[in-house]
C-alpha cells in the first residue's frame, strides 16, 4: 500500500477514520470524504482531526448523496495525488427502527447515504481504478444475505446494507466478465463487516433509555474496536487483487 492513493468515505470517526489511519501508517496517501467540520461533545471526530492523524492525507467536505459534491471531490484527489487505486465505500447512517416506527426522513436518509452514495462515489471513482495496477474497492457491509438477526429492530439499516453487498458482488461480477467493458479493468471488489457490534462512538452517542441500542451496547462488551476492523482491511488490501475478488469477509476470519 505505500504510495498508493486511497478514497475513504465516512473518514471522520468510527471504523473510516481508524481505516484511514491505518492505511496512511502503511504509506498510504489516504483521500478523507466526509460532512463533520465541527466537534459534537456526545460524538467526537471532525474530518480535519482524521486528517491530521493521517500522514500525507488530503480531506474534502463532501455529501456522498451529491453527484456533483463528490465528483468535485474525486477530481480534487486525483489532481493532487494523480489518481486512485482503492476506494472504501465506509460511510452510512443507521437508525435502528421497525418498518412500523420509521418515518420516510429516515428512511430516505438511510438509503440515500447507505445506498445511493456508495453508488454516485464508486461510479465516480471507476474511471481512475481504471488506470490503476491494482484497483480495489472495499465496501463496509455484511454479505448480500437475509440472516435472521439482521430482520429486527433495524429493517431500513440492514435493507440498505445488505444493498451494498449485493453492489459490491455486482461490480465484482461485471469486473470478471470475459465481455468486461475497459472501465471495469481489473478492478476487484469485496466486502468487510465486524462479526460484533463495533464500540463506536455513535454507538455510545444514543440515548441510554432506546431499548434498540440497549442490545447493541451490550453486544459492545465483546465487539471490535474499530482499529481491529481497520486491520481486517488493511490484510485484505495487502493482498493483490487478483487473488480474490467478490468476497465478503468478516474482520475475524481475516485477523
Amino acid at each position: 500500500l505505500n504510495g498508493r492513493v486511497v478514497v475513504v468515505t465516512g473518514a471522520s470517526r468510527g471504523i473510516g477514520e481508524a481505516i484511514a489511519v491505518r492505511l496512511a501508517g502503511a504509506g498510504a496517501h489516504v483521500a478523507l470524504l466526509a460532512q463533520t467540520t465541527k466537534n459534537d461533545p456526545a460524538l467526537p471526530g471532525t474530518i480535519q482531526d482524521a486528517a491530521a492523524a493521517c500522514h500525507e492525507a488530503g480531506e474534502r467536505v463532501t455529501d456522498i448523496t451529491s453527484a456533483e459534491q463528490v465528483q468535485n471531490a474525486i477530481r480534487a484527489v486525483v489532481d493532487r495525488f494523480g489518481g486512485i487505486d482503492v476506494l472504501i465505500n465506509n460511510a452510512s447512517t443507521h437508525w435502528p427502527t421497525k418498518v412500523i416506527d420509521t418515518d420516510l426522513r429516515r428512511f430516505d436518509k438511510m438509503t440515500n447515504v447507505n445506498v445511493k452514495g456508495s453508488f454516485i462515489v464508486t461510479n465516480s471513482c471507476l474511471p481512475f481504478l481504471n488506470e490503476s495496477p491494482n484497483p480495489r474497492v472495499l465496501f463496509v457491509a455484511p454479505a448480500p444475505i437475509a440472516d435472521a438477526a439482521w430482520l429486527k429492530p433495524h429493517t431500513v439499516y440492514s435493507a440498505s446494507k445488505i444493498a451494498m453487498g449485493f453492489l459490491s458482488s455486482a461490480l465484482a461480477k461485471e469486473c470478471g466478465d470475459a465481455e468486461k467493458p475497459a472501465a471495469y479493468k481489473g478492478v476487484s471488489s469485496n466486502t468487510l463487516w465486524p462479526r460484533y457490534a463495533v464500540a463506536t462512538a455513535a454507538i455510545q452517542a444514543r440515548p441510554a433509555h432506546w431499548s434498540p441500542y440497549d442490545r447493541v451496547r451490550k453486544l459492545t462488551n465483546l465487539s471490535r474496536t474499530p482499529a481491529a476492523v481497520a486491520d481486517a482491511a488493511f490484510r485484505i488490501l495487502s493482498a493483490p487483487g487478483s487473488e480474490f475478488s467478490n468476497r465478503h469477509f468478516i474482520d475475524d476470519d481475516v485477523l
